[in-house]
């Protein structure tokens, strides 16, 4: 009985199987029949490319619809999924997965002024299994204006006086110093025509215009009238400039009597009056222009702020520029008009009260409401702070003030004054609300900064190294060009490469190297500098500039390499060229960043800057004894730093780096101003700003980790001419182990990327070749990295 129920058992299982089996079996075959189906179901692609104009004008910002029927529609380029290049200032966009058949592509634009010729539909067909491309220029109706100057009276100019044109937002579009100014693909708008002075003529004030889309205007004329109170002009002019303020605010005449501008020396000391003799004032549709003439050259701070003597004044915005010899500076400054009303406003509710004892009376008080009473105690008399209520001054006071009265109600808010290395602690902080007829006090601390020496949690100790003097010279070849600061380096060994045993992939093993003495750049080259130099080398003939479509922005030598693109052919670069104007190109670098090194530049373009200025690029060997090597006294073992800032640690107090591997949402230059780690300017590190260290290499060079690659002299494979050149020192995309001075990389010489920049080097003795000894890095006790605190 027992074997009986095992077979009955085993009959039925194997009856289990094999129906488990059968349909297993049928539902392969029919998934195949189903996906077979499916299959023949082919669909097609749709490749859409698109452009603007030549400055790529609102591409961004362009969409069209993609219709198969009334229905079915879609608007692309969807979540931004779309190819931009950058070369031809086009954006291509890829549709797949199409169903066959006949679509419709229309185009949506930015086009209110009218300033593109409005695309006609297209009909296209999508074929199974084929790729269909459609290229669609969005034509842009370019405006131009022709303008040139008049002597009257039969006078002969001097010289031809300056032109320039600026956009509703100060930009300055063009610039002519030939007297006559000829701008061309200009988009239609608002534009303000700037002329310069001359000495013995009264000068035209500025002209605003408005283009239209395909607008030719001019020729217009600026008359210059001989001015007969003038008897004698001196032929000695002062080293000065000419400042542009253009402030775009759109608030009532009767609001704007209150603001006022301030002009600051490099050195803190306010400009006086004298100064400001020949500056002139005119109301524009898009905003107040200021034309500051004469001012010495130099570096200044402009400051905007709403000012009454009865109440405290409100500063509204800073910028920091530069005044250069001869030449026109235009500076935009905006801020909220609201801020100006809001001034106004308080200064109407602060004539209404009436002050006795430092209390605030008030006047007209319908509710007959109990005042509430405020008490201020800061531990510092001298500081002031001002209460507001809504955005609304209330009452401005110095140190401690006990009993104020003031409306009950709220919220208030009470801004104390920030003092450089003070801390402020404030009790209760934020927001507070009085009660009628209660008392609240309200504690203002002013801490002393101590000495941080770990600047953020989870970060080694570390100790700023001791100041060390430098030996340097202002070399400057000729007057067009910027003077360089070099800091001399002593002769002597170094060793090239990683002194540890990890080698990485793209290092060598490293070696000890005997150098003759050298100097190199401080800091790297910024743009300021580059630029004085591409306008020097393009007017004598030394370089070519491609205004053509498909070359536009590409910058060349006479052999045809290239040296460095403009924004016209990267929009990430940070130099661009004025319209040329009476056939001359002029090369300018953005706001603000003239002080930041330059970038999107190539090898070929690092080499010619050099030998303009009767120096060089640095060898790698040269590069990491400057940006390394532990300064060495007599008898001492050889020694490197890892890092080139003289420590052997780094945190983000220290260079311009990536501290984290988390990639960025969007591509963006973050480059720092050169030396910009100087123990002086401060980081944010985790929402909180901490001050820099003075991050010098040891010989007193600054950002040689981070910020941009440098290129050097030599090819990647050594003893060729041709190969790759070697960058060094990372950028500020790079992680910490991509920023130690061994770090290399390899790159094309004509390569540009908004990553890599130079510095320079010079020659101070006739070169000897190199001494190659067989010593090795542990020979000479260099396995062990120095103690930057010794």
């Amino acid at each position: 009985m027992f074997f009986k129920n095992i077979n009955k058992s085993d009959q039925t299982i194997g009856g289990l199987v094999k129906t488990i089996y059968f349909c297993f079996f049928w539902m392969i075959i029919l998934g195949g029949l189903f996906c077979s189906g499916h299959a023949d179901e082919a669909t097609g692609t749709l490749v859409v490319t698109y452009q603007t104009g030549v400055k790529g004008e609102r591409l961004d910002r362009v969409r069209f619809w993609l219709r198969q029927n009334d229905k079915n529609q879609q608007l692309h380029p969807a979540n931004h999924a779309c190819v931009e290049d950058l070369g031809k200032l086009s954006r291509t966009v890829v549709v797949e997965n199409l169903v066959p058949g006949d679509y419709t592509l229309d185009f949506v634009i930015p086009n209110k002024d009218s300033f593109f010729s409005q695309p006609e539909k297209k009909h296209i067909k999508i074929l199974p299994n084929q790729v269909t491309k459609v290229n669609q220029n969005l034509q842009p109706r370019y405006a131009s204006i022709i303008i040139h100057t008049v002597a009257g009276e039969q006078a002969q100019f001097p010289r031809p006086p300056k032109i320039s044109l600026h956009a509703s937002c100060g930009k300055t579009v063009s610039y002519s110093s030939e007297g006559l100014l000829n701008a061309d693909a200009l988009t239609p708008g608002c534009y303000t025509i700037v002329f310069e002075e001359l000495d013995g003529y009264a000068c035209p004030k500025p002209l605003e215009v408005v283009l239209k889309p395909e607008e030719k205007l001019g020729p217009l004329t600026g008359l210059y009238l001989p001015n007969s109170l003038v008897r004698e002009v001196s032929s000695e002019k002062e080293d000065v400039g000419t400042l542009l303020l253009f402030y775009n605010i759109h608030v009532s005449s009767e609001h704007l009597e209150h603001l006022k501008f301030r002009l600051k020396e490099s050195n803190g000391h306010l400009l006086s009056q004298e100064n400001l003799a020949k500056a002139a004032q005119y109301q524009l549709k898009s905003g107040l222009l200021a034309v500051l003439r004469e001012l010495p050259a130099g570096r200044y701070e402009v400051e905007f702020y709403l000012d009454e003597q009865d109440i405290s004044p409100k500063i509204l915005s800073r910028k920091n520029f530069e005044i250069k010899k001869g030449e026109m500076n235009s500076v935009q400054m905006a801020f909220p008009s609201e801020e100006v009303v809001a001034f106004k406003e308080a200064l109407l509710m602060h004539r209404e009260m009436e002050r006795r004892d430092k209390e605030l009376a008030f006047s007209n008080n319908p509710k007959a409401m109990q005042p509430a009473f405020l008490t201020v105690k800061c531990n510092l008399s001298d500081t002031s702070w001002a209460l507001y209520r809504r955005s609304m001054l209330i009452y401005t006071g110095t140190g401690s003030v006990d009993r104020l009265k003031v409306p009950p109600g709220g919220p208030y808010v009470i801004k104390p004054e920030k003092k450089d290395d003070f801390d402020i602690h404030m009790t209760p902080k934020g927001p507070f609300f009085l009660e009628a007829s209660k008392f609240l006090q309200v504690d203002i601390f002013y801490e002393k900064q101590a000495l941080i020496e770990n600047v953020a949690e989870n970060l080694p100790t570390i100790t700023t190294p001791a100041f060390l003097s430098l030996d340097t010279e202002d070399y400057s070849k000729k007057d067009h060009l910027p003077p360089l600061l070099l800091a001399k380096v002593t002769g002597g060994k170094v060793i090239v490469g990683d002194p540890s045993k990890s080698i990485k992939e793209n290092e060598q093993s490293s070696r000890i190297l005997t150098l003759n003495p050298f100097e190199i750049g401080i800091y790297e080259v910024s743009n300021t500098e580059y630029v004085k130099w591409l306008n020097y080398a393009l007017e004598n003939r030394q370089i070519i500039y491609s205004a053509q479509a498909e070359h536009v922005g590409i910058v060349r030598d006479l052999n045809g390499h290239v040296l460095c693109k403009t924004r016209e052919a990267d929009p990430h670069s940070q130099i661009f060229t004025l319209e040329p104007s009476a056939g001359k190109t002029v090369f300018m670098f953005i706001a603000d960043k003239g002080s930041h090194p330059v970038i999107n530049v190539s090898w070929y373009g690092a080499n010619a800057f050099c030998k303009d200025y009767d120096l060089r690029l640095p060898t790698e060997a040269e590069w990491e004894k400057a940006a390394g090597m532990h300064i060495q006294e007599e008898k001492e073992p050889l020694q490197k730093f890892l890092f080139g800032f003289s420590q052997n640690e780094i945190d983000p107090s220290w260079a311009n780096y990536k501290s984290n591997d988390v990639p960025l949402k969007k591509r963006e230059v973050l480059t720092t101003e050169v030396g910009f780690f100087n123990g002086r300017n401060k980081v944010n590190v985790g929402g909180r700003e901490i001050i820099t260290h003075d991050a010098k290499s040891p010989i007193g060079a600054y950002d040689m980790s981070g910020n941009v690659w440098e290129w050097v002299s030599e090819s990647y494979t050594s003893g060729s001419t041709g190969a790759e050149k070697i960058v060094k020192g990372g950028c500020y995309d790079s992680l910490a182990d991509g920023v130690r001075v061994a770090e290399r990389l390899a790159l094309d010489p004509e390569h540009t990327d908004s990553y890599t920049g130079f510095r320079v080097a010079k020659t101070t003795l006739p070169l000897e070749p190199l001494k190659s000894k067989k010593e090795t890095a542990k020979d000479v006790n260099t396995n062990v990295f120095p103690n930057p605190s010794k």
